[in-house]
């Protein structure tokens, strides 16, 4: 997705009073003007005020590039106020938030979870496997996933048969390093019972393999293929 879609999705937000993290920061979004570079909000006091749309680019193009934002750190330099670019950001479907150090971060993730101009925090799930990626906990290759609905108990035997400590990021999914590979142990429910129990291998798509986007784990998509018996995530 683009900056200019991101704009023409800003229009739905014009005229709404929406929602700030902050409590009691909300704004107006008066006017979102790409040929003057600007916005125009009503904050909560009344007051207009005009800011740069180049903020606005800025987060998108790191919500592209990282994880999680943290806004304030990202418009180091850019005035008071900042909770204001938040504030639109986070009214976008597509842009959930959650905290990270006990401060609040924006994230891209990649679909519709909910309305134009209403925010939505980040299930617990996902936005911790979006810490353990903040961390620095994403070292090698994920190569097997590992689905069932008894997850402690498999993971509890893996653990005993190997001795290899897991990543818990919680009791629904858990993270393994083996040599250079990763393994994920991953609840039914976490997934929407979406893909049948299983242990599957993971590959990349190849280039003339026509798929359909099934579930999504650490932010990637993947579709599942058994063939002869042959559990497949395929990576799109």
């Amino acid at each position: 997705m683009t900056f200019e879609t991101v704009i023409k999705d800003l229009q739905q937000l014009i005229g709404k009073r929406i929602e700030s993290i902050k409590p009691g920061s909300d704004i107006i979004l008066n006017e979102v003007n790409s040929k003057q570079g600007r916005v125009i909000i009503t904050n909560s006091t009344g007051i207009k005020k005009t800011r740069p749309l180049n903020e606005l680019k800025l987060l998108w193009d790191k919500l592209n590039e990282l994880p999680a934002v943290h806004v304030d750190e990202t418009l180091h330099g850019s005035g008071s106020s900042r909770n204001q670019p938040e504030t639109i950001m986070v009214n976008l479907p597509y842009i959930e938030w959650f905290k990270y150090k006990n401060k609040k971060h924006i994230a891209y993730i990649g679909k519709k979870s909910h309305e134009f101009g209403t925010k939505r925090k980040m299930d617990e799930n996902n936005a911790e496997i979006l810490r353990e990626k903040m961390r620095g906990n994403t070292t090698g290759n994920l190569n097997t996933v590992i689905i069932s609905n008894e997850i402690t108990s498999i993971v509890q035997l893996f653990i005993k048969m190997t001795s290899i400590t897991p990543i818990t990021l919680n009791y629904d999914f858990y993270k393994f390093k083996y040599l250079e590979n990763v393994i994920l142990f991953i609840s039914s429910k976490v997934i929407n019972y979406s893909v049948p129990e299983g242990t599957y291998s993971v590959i990349k798509k190849p280039s003339d393999f026509s798929v359909i986007p099934e579930v999504q784990i650490e932010n990637e998509w993947y579709c599942h293929k058994t063939i002869n018996g042959l559990n497949l995530l395929i990576k799109i």
